[in-house]
């Protein structure tokens, strides 16, 4: 006997993830991801160097969330 989330993954498979977008730097972005924002450009936090996040910390880039 399955567990009834494990029934259901079966029959529907895996929810898709909803792409926010591609950043600045060429990396898809999806909804829920941590980003940087400044200017109306937006970077992929988890792809930045700490070098990276802390100049754009710097620059008062700010931290989001994807949605």
């Amino acid at each position: 006997m399955n567990h009834p989330v494990v029934e259901k993954l079966e029959r529907e498979g895996l929810p898709e993830a909803e792409v926010y977008g591609v950043d600045g730097l060429g990396n898809e972005v999806y909804v829920g991801d941590e980003i940087y924002v400044i200017d109306e450009e937006y970077f992929l936090k988890e792809t930045l160097t700490a070098e990276s996040q802390e100049l754009l910390q710097t620059l008062k880039a700010s931290e989001e969330i994807a949605q």
